[in-house]
């Protein structure tokens, strides 16, 4: 726990929070500030301030925790279509330093619409991207 986390305070009890979910390792509570109705923040118990720092058993516990509560939302307002979204460091967006994980249900016309950009200039470059990557062969790409 960090005391200077409200996240951590919410886990804590010490701030107060709509619980949706909790297990051994994780909370989940709808956003005070949220984008979609039920848009819930999942969050390990164990205090990491963002995905890079979070030991991976941690990681794998708090995924599963993100999907037990997509499947509760599924099983009892048959929702099915969400966004899984985190955010990573400042240029991420990220406001609260706290790993987590945020589920928006989606639904038709809510006004939360997301489209990539299609970058050209970008495009262009993923045979180098992928070259620097050293994961791939770049002449293996269709043109």
């Amino acid at each position: 726990m960090d005391d200077n986390c409200m996240f951590c305070h919410v886990i804590s009890g010490k701030s107060p929070s709509y619980k949706v979910y909790e297990d051994e390792h994780n909370f989940a509570f709808l956003d005070t500030n949220p984008r979609a109705p039920y848009h819930t923040l999942v969050i390990p118990k164990v205090h990491s301030k963002d995905i890079l720092s979070i030991e991976p058993e941690d990681l794998r516990s708090v995924m599963q925790a993100v999907r037990n509560v997509l499947d509760l939302y599924r099983k009892r307002f048959n929702f099915v279509d969400f966004q899984v979204l985190n955010n990573c460091g400042k240029y991420g967006q990220q406001a609260v330093w706290h790993t987590h994980f945020h589920i928006i249900p989606r639904f038709k016309d809510d006004g939360n619409d997301w489209h990539p950009i299609r970058r050209d200039d970008l495009i262009a470059k993923l045979p180098e991207m992928l070259a620097d990557l050293n994961v791939g062969r770049p002449d293996s790409w269709p043109t």
